[in-house]
């Protein structure tokens, strides 16, 4: 089974496995393989569980891709054995779900970034933490919430 643009929004029309075959995958393919070997270099020299994590440029990451290509990205972490994949809830339903189902037997956290450094009351982190939990049903196997606010405070708010 296979996601394409079409389903979320795009418009290319085949994309699935871990084929380079968007054109954002081949106009990145060195990336693409370097990652691959970056991937098998960690595995061979690390006993420790392997999470595989996708993060934007606003999440300060360097994934500038489109959905469907963040699907192939994520996607392929689990096929090559990732223990934990990373599903970033500002994404589309669709697409989490299309990840969700198809992670096979990678665990996933759902994560949510907040990219507008703006001050979160404890209250408010742990309902959302909790919304995010029950989301998904057993699907997810752990949750995760970045902020980036610049507030000293919110480091003591949060304890």
């Amino acid at each position: 089974s296979t996601l394409s643009n079409d389903d979320v929004g795009g418009k290319h029309s085949n994309f699935g496995g871990n084929r380079i075959s968007s054109g954002g995958m081949r106009s990145r393919r060195h990336n693409y393989r370097s990652l691959l070997v970056r991937y098998a270099l960690a595995r061979r020299h690390l006993d420790s569980p392997v999470m595989w994590s996708l993060k934007s440029l606003g999440q300060g990451g360097v994934f500038s891709g489109d959905a469907a290509e963040y699907t192939q990205m994520v996607l392929l972490g689990a096929e090559l054995g990732a223990d934990l994949v990373r599903v970033e809830a500002s994404w589309a339903e669709e697409v989490q779900e299309y990840i969700l189902q198809r992670k096979g037997g990678a665990r996933a956290m759902l994560s949510f970034t907040d990219t507008d450094k703006r001050f979160y009351a404890a209250g408010e982190i742990c309902m959302t933490l909790t919304i995010m939990a029950n989301a998904w049903g057993g699907m997810i196997d752990g949750v995760q919430m970045v902020v980036t606010s610049d507030e000293e405070q919110q480091a003591s708010e949060v304890r």
